[in-house]
């Protein structure tokens, strides 16, 4: 049996002024040689016509590999021995020699350490990927939430007249949340979302409470409790005192005005232009 699938070893060598690796090029030269002279004689055995059997053609090729692989361990021995001492090359240079070692150690490795490595890189790459996606979409969920909530509000205190809803807006958005409504038919996710506020709220006893509230009925209860909420909505002010402004008189909790909170002067003005707020009876027109 012939054969012509011989190795031969091209060696490449990088030397530089005032390196001392003649031993290791010597060495390596002399590996290539041994190589080239195996090949040489397996095709002069060729050429006349001797035949291989194919134990013998096996045992060719091993030693050519043995001997390409110890040419390739020495060639990767001298380059590191090269970066290591030579602490001034030029830029240009060691990276022509990392290049140069990386194929060589490309070349020692076998097929499934190879594979091992192609497959890390991709797995990083891969791991990269999925976290950038990740915080995109994280971001954007973010943003959609923050301005589903302040839609939410802002259109409720609109709703409920009041002075400046960014006001109610700042006031109710640490506390709401997104809640995914759920079909009552069927029990599962409808992939709607609704604002829901978590409201510091008192009972019927006095006692504080939290109270789960849609932003619509969270304005409302606001606006029921005027004592603490009643200077952000017009309708909280008494008519014709402030009536337009958000420093108005405010009514007490029992509907009426607190007369301990008015001043002599606001006090005439009421009871000539509006004495039912005061409690008085209207003194009809003039005659």
């Amino acid at each position: 049996m012939l054969t012509n699938d011989l190795y031969f070893v091209n060696g490449l060598f990088n030397c530089f002024e005032g390196d001392d690796a003649g031993g290791d090029d010597a060495a390596t030269a002399a590996a290539a040689a041994a190589v080239a002279a195996d090949a040489v004689a397996a095709a002069n055995a060729a050429a006349s016509g001797k035949t291989f059997s194919q134990d013998e053609v096996n045992a060719i090729v091993a030693k050519e590999k043995r001997q390409n692989q110890a040419a390739l361990l020495k060639t990767e021995a001298t380059y590191k021995q090269m970066l290591a001492e030579n602490q001034n090359l030029s830029a240009k240079d060691r990276t022509m020699l990392e290049e140069n070692l990386a194929t060589v150690q490309g070349q020692l490795r076998t097929k499934e350490e190879q594979a091992k490595i192609e497959k890390k890189q991709l797995e990083e790459q891969l791991t990269g990927k999925i976290k950038e996606t990740e915080e995109r979409a994280s971001a954007w969920e973010n943003r959609y939430r923050r301005e589903t909530v302040s839609r939410s509000l802002q259109d409720a205190a609109v709703a409920a007249d009041a002075f400046q809803p960014s006001q109610i807006v700042s006031l109710l958005q640490p506390m709401t949340r997104l809640v995914e409504e759920v079909d009552p038919k069927t029990g599962k996710s409808s992939g709607k979302f609704n604002s829901m506020i978590d409201f510091p709220d008192v009972d019927a006893e006095g006692n504080p409470c939290v109270s789960t509230l849609s932003p619509k009925d969270a304005v409302k209860r606001m606006k029921d409790l005027p004592e603490t909420y009643g200077n952000l909505f017009k309708s909280g002010v008494v008519s014709g005192i402030g009536a337009n402004s958000a420093t108005g008189i405010a009514p007490g909790a029992n509907g009426k005005l607190d007369l301990r909170k008015l001043d002599a002067r606001t006090y005439r003005e009421m009871r000539e232009k509006n004495p039912e707020a005061l409690g008085l009876r209207s003194r009809g027109p003039r005659r």
